[in-house]
C-alpha cells in the first residue's frame, strides 16, 4: 500500500512542477491569489503591513519633494531681494540730501552703502564742501567714501560714453537733387578663386542679392566718404561696378597694389571693374568723389579700406 502512495506523491509533485513552468491562461491575479493562499494568517498580515508602509513612505517622499522645491524658490527670490537690484523703476538720482536723510532716519551703514553702489545714477556733490557738510551732518566716513567712488566711477563711464560718441567711424552717403541716403556697409564673401593668363591669382567676390538695398535714379551722384582717421589720398577709395548674375553681385579682386600710399599691399578691384572718379578734400576726414562719367543703369559699390579692420567695406547701391 505503500509503494502506489509514494506514485501517486510523484505524479502530483510532477503535476504541480509541469503546471507551475507552464500553467496556462490564469484569470488576473490568480498567481497573487495562489501565492496569498499558501500563507498563513500572521504572515498576510506582515505582508500587508509592509505594503502600506511602502505605500505610505512614497506619499512622504513626494511630499517632502514638494517642500523642498517650495523652500529652493522661496531661498532663490529672498537672496535675490536681499542681494538688491538696481532701481529702474525710481528715475530720480540719489543726491547728498536723500543720503543725510537716510542717514538720520537711522538706516544701517551697510544697507546705505549697498543702495549708493547699486543706484543707477547719482548726482553727488563731492568737493570739500560737500564733503564737509556731510561729515557735519553726521553721515559716516564709510558712506561718505562710497559717495566719492560711485561719483568717480559715473563720471569714468560718461566720459568713456560721450568720447566713443565723438569718435568718427567710416560712412559713406550719397548726395543726389533729391536728398542725401547713407548706405549700408557690407562684408563680401569669396565666390570662387582661379588663375588668369598672366599667372596672377584673380579672386571674385560676391555680394547677396541681386539688387541693393538703396537705389537712385540720378546718374552722377555725389559720393561723401567720412573716415576714422586723416588720410594723405584717396587711393584707399574705389568705384566699382558690380556683375549681377541670379541672387549675386559679383566683383574681381586681381591686381596686388599698394594701399594709401603706404607699406600696406594689398589686392584691389581689377581694372576692368573699377569706374574713375575725382577725389576732393572736404576736411581733415570728409571726401567728396564724383564720378567722371554718369553711371549706367546697375548695380555699384564703393569700396574702401578700413585700416582698423584691416580689410574692405563695401557699399552697395543701384542706379536705375
Amino acid at each position: 500500500m505503500e509503494q502506489p502512495l509514494k506514485r501517486r506523491s510523484c505524479i502530483q509533485i510532477s503535476q504541480r512542477i509541469g503546471g507551475a513552468a507552464n500553467p496556462g491562461p490564469q484569470p488576473d491575479g490568480y498567481r497573487a491569489v495562489a501565492r496569498h493562499r499558501r500563507l498563513g494568517p500572521s504572515a498576510l498580515a506582515v505582508l500587508g503591513f509592509f505594503s502600506r508602509a511602502r505605500e505610505e513612505s512614497h506619499m512622504h517622499l513626494k511630499k517632502l519633494a514638494r517642500v523642498l522645491l517650495i523652500g529652493m524658490v522661496a531661498f532663490s527670490v529672498a537672496g535675490y531681494l536681499e542681494s538688491g537690484s538696481p532701481d529702474t523703476e525710481n528715475a530720480e538720482p540719489l543726491t547728498n540730501q536723500a543720503v543725510i536723510k537716510l542717514s538720520k532716519e537711522g538706516v544701517n551703514e551697510a544697507a546705505i552703502i549697498q543702495k549708493i553702489n547699486q543706484a543707477v545714477e547719482v548726482n553727488f556733490l563731492v568737493d570739500a564742501a560737500s564733503l564737509a557738510s556731510l561729515q557735519s551732518e553726521g553721515v559716516s566716513q564709510n558712506v561718505i567714501a562710497a559717495m566719492t567712488r560711485k561719483a568717480s566711477i559715473q563720471a569714468r563711464e560718461t566720459a568713456i560714453r560721450n568720447y566713443q560718441a565723438r569718435t568718427p567711424k567710416l560712412t559713406v552717403e550719397l548726395e543726389t537733387p533729391t536728398g542725401t541716403i547713407g548706405l549700408k556697409g557690407l562684408d563680401g564673401y569669396k565666390s570662387e578663386a582661379r588663375v588668369s593668363r598672366s599667372l596672377l591669382f584673380s579672386t571674385t567676390f560676391a555680394l547677396k542679392g541681386a539688387k541693393a538695398e538703396h537705389s537712385i535714379s540720378f546718374s552722377r551722384p555725389t559720393i561723401l566718404i567720412t573716415t576714422v582717421g586723416p588720410l594723405e589720398d584717396a587711393s584707399t577709395f574705389f568705384l566699382v561696378r558690380l556683375n549681377s548674375q541670379k541672387d549675386e553681385r559679383l566683383y574681381k579682386m586681381g591686381s596686388i597694389k599698394q594701399v594709401g600710399g603706404s607699406n600696406v599691399l594689398g589686392d584691389v578691384p581689377s581694372e576692368g571693374s573699377q569706374v574713375k572718379f575725382d577725389a576732393n578734400h572736404q576736411s581733415t576726414l570728409v571726401w567728396r568723389l564724383t564720378p567722371k562719367e554718369d553711371l549706367k543703369p546697375g548695380e555699384y559699390a564703393v569700396m574702401v579700406y578700413a585700416y582698423e579692420e584691416q580689410g574692405w567695406k563695401i557699399f552697395d547701391f543701384s542706379v536705375n
